[in-house]
């Protein structure tokens, strides 16, 4: 193997781990999130572990329809907004087969879809709005 094939092979790895770490830390914060809404729209918190496997597998699955229908759709002007619609959609889908009541019943779609507008609005805040408001705050880097 020459250095280059080398290189590119640590180069993978490495933006292979970053991609799983952010994957874990997302799920991490993502089944929090999900137990808020959950206790917001449903009126009960599911277990963290049910929460985060739900998390993990709304981010793999999102990223998934949304490379497949970003590749097929590239040439669309608004394929953006189609693939976010579709995103949702799969993660409303997720979150109402996996997280289930205290009775055992699946939230069901319609719940799954506000749970997950409430997580797309309070991470936006986390993720956004927090990081501009303290750039903000602290004068935004000018000098």
């Amino acid at each position: 193997m020459d250095v280059l094939s080398g290189v590119l092979a640590l180069g993978g790895a490495m933006l292979f781990g970053v991609g799983a770490i952010v994957l874990l830390l997302w799920s991490l914060i993502g089944a929090l999130v999900i137990q808020l809404a959950t206790k917001m729209v449903a009126g009960f918190k599911p277990g963290y572990g049910i929460a985060f496997l739900t998390a993990l597998v709304a981010v793999i699955a999102g990223a998934c329809v949304n490379y497949g229908l970003g590749m097929a759709l590239s040439t669309m002007a608004f394929a953006w907004a189609i693939c976010l619609v579709v995103a949702i959609a799969v993660e409303a889908a997720i979150i109402g087969f996996m997280i289930k009541n205290p009775q055992g019943t699946a939230l069901g779609f319609a719940k799954g879809l506000l749970v997950t507008v409430i997580e797309i609005v309070i991470m936006t805040v986390l993720f956004v709005g927090v990081p501009l408001l303290l750039l903000s705050l602290l004068g935004g880097g000018a000098h």
